[in-house]
């Protein structure tokens, strides 16, 4: 039998943790140590017990983990006997279990630390214990760890690559620390503010920063050399930073960008990055294009000369605009046809930019400077608008440049021509001098301009002979001098009559010109000669640029100064008195009573005494002047000493001989009729001065009829009379009669007396009675029409039905003047097919004429063809049919007229339909001209 059971009280405790001291307070990482702590229980346990560790740690910088080997070990107390191990990777909620083995009350805990290189700080360890089932926690004191790395310092910001400005390519860096942290760094990121590119202009302030090849942070600057803070994720050392350009359309260069780094709460300095550039995609600013405001301009208009500059693309600094105004191969000066000035204005024109003195060219080239951002700008100069002086046609070409480091290296461009007309007239010759010289001196000669020109201007001279001739040595016409203002005679040759050039400067507007007379033994009265000027391209000399030169004779002379009065002209008024009065007057050595005597050829005519002033008056016969055109007078001088000497003038006159000849009318009535035109018709008239053996000759239609004078014409008052046909006078073309007058062998005059005629109504001639014109009666003759040739004849011409063979016919008949018929009737169409009708003739110069008339082509339903046929007088074919070949349907009437060129033009009438509108249904007039018929 079994006895109930009995228990022993176990008057100890249950096991529980009374205390856990670490070994050490305070360890290095670096010097491999290992965190132990001392575990002291109330009780030793007969039994294994179970300790709980506690590694959450919290509240403090530690990482049991991550930081030891990630085992603990359980040692006996005194540190000999390994009892046990648990991996911290198996604790739930932060907590292992390891068993303690019986009749164990104290134990060791161990863990190894862990040595890495990446700096923690100082961190702090706090182990917790209790045995399980307790509830009874116990704190460690907490182990201090020092870490022996040297906290994180930004080291260095090395450029990875410079960046392009368009964006493609940005500006970057390696952002290096000397350590990795096991938790965020704060870096301090600032530009640095001595770099060139400009916050907000050429970057945005945007910083792109890439951890890895993928993953990228964006950290933004709002302001200038404002500094950023951002956190360096744990574990890492080196990170990419790049910088976010900006596009702009300003050239700037390349510009430098510099970041600063620091870490964030040290007393570390600022490290500075490797420069890297910002690359500007724009191309060094060049002139693009140079375009003048207007290529044509006039002086007076008080214009400017105005340029638009172009360039590629503007600059963030300054630049430099070389104009080139040397105007090479053109006429035009920029200093001395402006006002010198060139002033920079806005592409607007609305700001001045700046102004530059052309005098200050070097090798005429002068510089500008374009302000900042400026692309385009206009460039101006104001023109001088100078009255007085002529410049002619100039042209003017600016050239730009944007000035270079080397003058070989830039690119020039030229504008387009600016014409400038000069609307102050062309210097013309405005005035040349009279001048009156003795015989043998020089004859000087101002000519005046009408204004200064800035050019040479040529001024064309010739010397025409008058009474003194060159060619009979009364002056020189090979050579001449030539002064300009305050300058020196200068002589010159050439030849001139047909012309020689003085070239005359700048800036003058007269100047001088002398030719010599020469000396001699004859006197020749007072003789001049004359000077024509003109500037090289006007039209003709103008009386203000001629000039007359008077050569006094210091001879003894003689001239006859009216003959038949001051014309020098014999005509019919001088017969009533019989005698032509002759005037003269003696000059140089003579003396009161000396004899003048009047000799045509070798006959003496007339004598008279001079007076005091030399002057003589005496007639000569008309009779003995008739058969000349000359009087000589000759005078005996004597001069104060009482020598005598003979001179003699030759003195030219004319005869008017048709003022001496009247031509009767040809008829009664100055007209040939009918009658007439078939008889012989007397021209009569009178030759007031005609003596035995003149002949007078009349051609009539090519005819020529003459009458030689008799004595009895002579007696007659120089009557004649010449028989000429009548039919001639009536078919002379012009209606004109040529009269002409041979005295010894040469015709003196010829005059055309000029008739009229009309053959169509001789007043003799009376009605008669009416006349059938056709011979052939059947059938239906109709619509008839005439015409008159010039001996009064006519033609009349029908249309006539079935005469033909085949419809309406044409046919004609011809009349003489009397109205008998001539010949028999006759057909004019060639063509019979169908019909032909509507005839007209018309009648030309020559006596042909054309009949025509509308015909039906083989057919046709309406007559569209105008033919016609050309006949002679006489009505003989002298052509074939003729088809006019109008362009018109439907013709009728055609009419025909003979133009003055011997063309004629043709009209009709025509119904086709595509020529009128369409609500009407009248004919439309046309015509049709020909130029040979």
């Amino acid at each position: 039998m079994v006895s109930e059971t009995a228990y022993l009280i176990d008057n100890e405790a249950t096991p529980v943790v009374v205390s856990v001291t670490p070994a050490d307070t305070a360890v290095t990482e670096g010097d491999n140590v290992d965190l132990s702590w001392s575990v002291s229980l109330n009780n030793a346990s007969a039994t294994s017990t179970t300790l709980r560790l506690d590694i959450n740690n919290l509240g403090n910088k530690g990482d049991f983990q991550e930081d030891t080997n990630g085992t603990f070990t359980l040692w006996s107390a005194d540190g000999q006997t390994a009892l046990g191990t648990v991996n911290m990777a198996d604790a739930v909620n932060g907590i292992v279990d390891i068993v303690i083995p019986p009749e164990h009350k104290d134990v060791v805990v161990k863990t190894t630390l862990v040595n890495d290189v990446v700096y923690e700080g100082t961190e702090t360890f706090t182990l917790k214990t209790a045995t399980k089932g307790s509830g009874i926690w116990k704190s460690a004191a907490d182990i201090t760890l020092t870490d022996d790395e040297v906290a994180p310092e930004v080291t260095s910001l090395t450029k990875i690559h410079d960046g392009n400005e368009d964006g493609n390519g940005w500006p970057g860096w390696t952002l290096n620390v000397n350590n990795a942290s096991d938790s965020p760094t704060e870096i301090t990121l600032q530009f640095d503010p001595s770099q060139q590119a400009t916050f907000g202009e050429d970057f945005t302030g945007v910083l792109h920063i890439y951890t890895d090849a993928e993953n990228a942070q964006t950290v933004t600057i709002t302001e200038p050399n404002q500094p950023i803070t951002w956190d360096l994720p744990a574990d890492i050392s080196s990170v990419r930073v790049y910088a976010q350009p900006k596009e702009d359309s300003l050239y700037e260069g390349n510009e430098s960008i510099i970041l600063n780094a620091k870490v964030e709460g040290t007393n570390a300095d600022w490290v500075v990055s490797d420069t890297v550039y910002l690359i500007d995609n724009e191309v060094t600013p060049a002139v693009e294009t140079i375009t003048p405001a207007n290529t044509v301009v006039t002086e007076s208009d008080d214009v400017d000369l105005s340029w638009s500059v172009n360039l590629n693309n503007a600059s963030a600094t300054d630049t430099t605009l070389r104009l080139d105004i040397n105007n090479h191969g053109n006429k035009g000066d920029f200093v001395d046809d402006t006002n010198g000035v060139f002033t920079l204005l806005s592409a607007d024109g609305q700001t001045e930019l700046g102004t530059v003195n052309m005098e200050d060219a070097v090798d005429g080239i002068v510089e500008i400077v374009i302000p900042s951002e400026h692309k385009d700008v206009q460039i101006k100069t104001t023109l001088n608008n100078d009255d007085s002086l002529y410049e002619g046609t100039e042209i003017f070409a600016l050239k730009a440049a944007v000035k270079a480091a080397s003058t070989n290296s830039e690119v020039w461009k030229t504008a387009a021509d600016i014409t400038v007309n000069d609307d102050d007239d062309v210097p013309v010759v405005s005035g040349v001098s009279d001048v009156v010289v003795t015989e043998g001196d020089t004859a000087p000669i101002t000519i005046n301009l009408s204004r200064t020109s800035s050019d040479t201007t040529r001024v064309e001279i010739n010397l025409q002979s008058g009474s003194a001739k060159a060619s009979d040595g009364d002056y020189s016409n090979t050579g001449y001098s030539v002064r300009f203002e305050n300058g020196e005679w200068k002589d010159f040759t050439g030849n001139l009559s047909s012309g020689v050039f003085i070239e005359v400067p700048p800036g003058n507007d007269a100047f001088e010109v002398r030719f010599n007379t020469s000396e001699d033994l004859t006197f020749e009265d007072t003789e001049t000669f004359s000077i024509n000027a003109r500037v090289e391209g006007e039209d003709a000399f103008t009386d203000a640029g001629k000039g007359t030169i008077t050569v006094a004779d210091n001879e003894v002379g003689i001239s006859v100064s009216s003959l038949a009065g001051s014309d020098f002209t014999i005509g019919d008024g001088d017969l009533t008195s019989g005698n032509i009065p002759v005037i003269g007057v003696a000059s140089g050595a003579f003396s009161s009573g000396d004899t003048v005597t009047l000799w045509i050829g070798n006959e003496q005519v007339g004598s008279a005494n001079v007076d005091a002033q030399g002057n003589f008056t005496t007639n000569v016969a008309v009779s003995d002047m008739l058969d000349s055109t000359t009087l000589t007078a000759k005078l005996v001088a004597t001069n104060d000493a009482g020598d005598q000497h003979t001179v003699s003038t030759p003195t030219s006159y004319s005869i008017d001989h048709e003022s001496f000849l009247t031509v009767d009318p040809i008829t009664d009535d100055n007209t040939i009729n009918i009658e007439e035109s078939g008889n012989t018709v007397d021209i009569t008239g009178h030759y007031a001065i005609a003596v035995e053996g003149d002949e007078v000759n009349v051609v009539v239609n090519g005819n020529t009829y003459s009458h030689t004078i008799t004595s009895d014409d002579v007696a007659a008052g120089g009557a004649f009379t010449i028989s000429v046909s009548g039919a001639d006078l009536a078919s002379d073309a012009d209606k004109s009669v040529p009269v002409s007058i041979q005295h010894a062998g040469t015709e003196v005059l010829s005059h055309a007396h000029s008739y009229n005629v009309d053959v169509y109504g001789p007043t003799d001639l009376k009605e008669s009675e009416a006349t059938v014109v056709n011979t052939h009666l059947e059938s239906a003759q109709w619509i008839p029409t005439n015409a008159y040739f010039s001996d009064g004849s006519y033609v009349v011409a029908w249309q006539s039905y079935d005469q033909d063979g085949d419809d309406y016919g044409i046919f004609a008949q011809h009349f003489d003047a009397e109205g008998n018929k001539i010949g028999s009737e006759y057909q004019l169409n060639s063509t019979t097919e169908e019909s032909q009708f509507g005839v007209s003739i018309t009648v030309f110069d020559d006596d042909t004429f054309i009949a025509s008339w509308s015909s039906y082509p083989e057919g046709a339903g309406s007559p569209d063809e105008i033919l016609g046929q050309k006949f002679n007088k006489s009505g003989e074919a002298i052509s074939e049919e003729i088809d006019f070949e109008v362009s018109t349907d439907s013709n009728y009437q055609p009419r025909i007229t003979e133009l003055l060129d011997g063309g004629y033009v043709m009209t009709w009438h025509s119904y086709e339909s595509s020529l009128r509108p369409s609500n009407l249904s009248t004919s439309m007039p046309m015509a049709i001209k020909k130029a040979v018929r």
